[in-house]
C-alpha cells in the first residue's frame, strides 16, 4: 500500500513539474503573431490646429529625430502635432498622446515613444530649429517709411538661431530705395548704421541695402549674377546674405542684406580725394539730383561725389571727361588701342561686365550700367559692379514670352537702350576678340552654375515657405515677367534650365562668325 501511494505521488509531482515548465516556457516566449512594428511615419503641425503658425509644417524624420523648421519668434509652448505611426500606443513621459489633440511644449526637446504590439518601444526626439537664416529686426517705433529721400530713425538687431542669439544691435537710419521696385508691395530699403559695422561676415561699413526680390519668385537671380561676377573676377562684387526681415514687429519676408554700392574700402576702389568718381549710365537719370546727357544723348547720373558735396568744377570735369571718351568712341580711329576710346575706357573690365550680363540675359544691362574712375593718376573708366537682375534669366516678356525666346537671344543686340555706346563698341574687332578669349578661358566654370542654383535653392527651402505665405505671388506676372509657376521649385527649375541651355548656346555663338 505504501509503495502504491508512493508511486502515485511521484506521478502527481512529475505532472505538476511538466505543467509548471510548460507554463513558464509559454510565459517567456511571446506570441509570435504579435507585431514588432513601432515606426513614426509622419509628423506634421497643421496651421488649423496651431494659430501660432503661419503655415503647415512637415517634420523631417531622420533616424530617431524629427526635425521641424519654423520662423524665428514662433510660440512653441502649446503646439498640437498630427502624427501617423505603426504600433499600438504613443506616449510622452508615460502619458498617452492623441494625434491632432495632445499639446506639448516644443520650446524644449520632446520625446515620443512608439510601442509595438509585442511590447517593444522606439523613441523619437522632436527638435525645432529656425529657417537656417539669420533674422534682422528693425524698429522705427511705428513711424512709416514712405520716402526714398528722407531717412527715418530706428534701431536694428541681427540674430541667429531659434533662441535669437544677438549678433549685432545698434541705431540706424532707414529709407526706401529702388526705382520700379519701390512701387511694389514688398519694399526694398537702404539703411545707414550709426557706426561702421561688419554684418554677417561682410566687411564693416555704415551703408547697406535690403533687397526684396519681389519680382523674382525664385529669389535667386541677383545672387546667381553676383556669383557669376565673382567667377569672372570683376574688381568688386557686392556681398550679400539672405535674411528674414521683421519691421516694427511684422514679418516682411526673405530679403538679401547686401552691400550698398558706394566708394570705400572693400567696395568700389577709388581715391575719393584725388579725382576718383562713380557714375551710372542710367535710364532713370532725369529723376536724379545730379545728372547730365552726353552729346550722343547718353543719360549719366553722378553717384560720387555726393550731390551735397560735389563742386561745379568736379561736375564739369566729369562731364568733359565723358564727352572726350564719347568723342573718341565715335572717331575715325575708335578701334585704335592707343588713339581710340581705349585710352579712356578699360575694355577688360567691360568685357567681364558684359559676359556676366550676357550669360544672365539681363535686358537692362545698358539701361543701368555702373562705371568708375579710380583717380586722377589713372585715365581709365572701369565698368562695374553688376547690379539688378530682376529682369534677367528670361524674366522680361518684351524680348519674348516663351521658354526659348530669351534663352537664345543675344543681349549684345537685343537688350534695351540706351544703346548708343554699345552699338559702336560691338563694331570693334578688339572687343569681339577679347570676348571670345575671355569666354573660352572661363566657360568651364560656367558649367557648374546650375549646381549653384540648386545649392542656394536648398538654402532657402524653409524660408521661401514663409516668404510666399506673406507674399502670395506664385502664378502672378510681376513687372515684365511672363512665366507662371505653381510652386517654388517651378521657378527654381526655370532659372536652372535657362542657364543650362544658355551656356551651351553662348558657346556656339561666341565661337561662331558673329564674333569673328
Amino acid at each position: 500500500m505504501n509503495i502504491k501511494n508512493t508511486y502515485h505521488s511521484c506521478w502527481i509531482w512529475i505532472i505538476c513539474f511538466v505543467l509548471l515548465v510548460a507554463c513558464k516556457k509559454n510565459h517567456e516566449q511571446p506570441d509570435r503573431n504579435l507585431s514588432a512594428e513601432h515606426e513614426l511615419t509622419s509628423f506634421v503641425f497643421k496651421q488649423a490646429n496651431n494659430p501660432a503658425l503661419m503655415v503647415d509644417i512637415d517634420g523631417e524624420i531622420m533616424g530617431d529625430t524629427v526635425f521641424i523648421h519654423t520662423l524665428v519668434g514662433t510660440d512653441l509652448s502649446t503646439l498640437i502635432p498630427q502624427f501617423v505611426h505603426t504600433g499600438v500606443r504613443v506616449t510622452v513621459e508615460g502619458v498617452e498622446q492623441q494625434s491632432d489633440v495632445s499639446k506639448q511644449n516644443f520650446a524644449q526637446l520632446v520625446k515620443y515613444t512608439i510601442q509595438a504590439e509585442n511590447g517593444d518601444e522606439h523613441t523619437y526626439v522632436v527638435k525645432f530649429s529656425d529657417t537656417d537664416l539669420p533674422a534682422v529686426y528693425i524698429s522705427t517705433n511705428g513711424k512709416p517709411i514712405n520716402s526714398k529721400e528722407d531717412y527715418v530713425d530706428g534701431q536694428i538687431k541681427v540674430t541667429k538661431g531659434l533662441s535669437g542669439q544677438v549678433l549685432f544691435e545698434g541705431d540706424l537710419e532707414i529709407k526706401g530705395r529702388g526705382n520700379s521696385t519701390w512701387g511694389m508691395p514688398k519694399k526694398p530699403y537702404k539703411i545707414k548704421l550709426h557706426d561702421k559695422t561688419g554684418l554677417l561676415g561682410m566687411p564693416a561699413d555704415k551703408n547697406w541695402a535690403l533687397m526684396a526680390n519681389y519680382g523674382d519668385q525664385s529669389l535667386l537671380r541677383n545672387d546667381v549674377a553676383f556669383e557669376l561676377s565673382r567667377r569672372l573676377g570683376l574688381e568688386y562684387t557686392p556681398r550679400q546674405q539672405y535674411v528674414e526681415l521683421f519691421l516694427n514687429g511684422e514679418y516682411m519676408g526673405n530679403y538679401n542684406l547686401t552691400e550698398h554700392v558706394k566708394e570705400g574700402k572693400n567696395r568700389i576702389p577709388i581715391d575719393e580725394d584725388h579725382g576718383g568718381f562713380i557714375l551710372e549710365e542710367d535710364g532713370y537719370a532725369h529723376q536724379e539730383p545730379k545728372y547730365f546727357d552726353t552729346p550722343k544723348g547718353m543719360p549719366i547720373t553722378v553717384k560720387f561725389p555726393d550731390e551735397d558735396d560735389i563742386t561745379s568744377e568736379q561736375f564739369d570735369y566729369i562731364k568733359n571727361y565723358y564727352t572726350a571718351f564719347e568723342s573718341s568712341l565715335f572717331g575715325d580711329d575708335f578701334s585704335d588701342v592707343s588713339q581710340g576710346y581705349q585710352q579712356y575706357f578699360d575694355l577688360e573690365s567691360f568685357v567681364n561686365y558684359y559676359l556676366v550680363n550676357e550669360i544672365c540675359g539681363n535686358t537692362d544691362m545698358f539701361w543701368s550700367m555702373r562705371m568708375y574712375k579710380k583717380s586722377s593718376q589713372d585715365p581709365k573708366i572701369y565698368t562695374g559692379p553688376v547690379w539688378d537682375f530682376d529682369l534677367g534669366f528670361n524674366n522680361d516678356r518684351r524680348v519674348g514670352n516663351t521658354v526659348d525666346d530669351a534663352r537664345k537671344k543675344l543681349m549684345l543686340t537685343d537688350a534695351h537702350g540706351p544703346r548708343q555706346w554699345i552699338d559702336r563698341i560691338k563694331q570693334d574687332p578688339v572687343f569681339k576678340k577679347m570676348v571670345r578669349e575671355r569666354w573660352n578661358a572661363i566657360k568651364k566654370d560656367m558649367g557648374t552654375i546650375p549646381l549653384y542654383v540648386d545649392e542656394q535653392a536648398r538654402l532657402l527651402r524653409y524660408s521661401q515657405v514663409y516668404n510666399f505665405k506673406r507674399w502670395d505671388v506664385f502664378g502672378a506676372q510681376i513687372n515684365q515677367s511672363w512665366f507662371v509657376g505653381k510652386t517654388y521649385q517651378d521657378y527654381v527649375d526655370f532659372v536652372r534650365n535657362y542657364l543650362s541651355v544658355r551656356v551651351t548656346w553662348l558657346d556656339e555663338v561666341i565661337n561662331g562668325e558673329q564674333f569673328d
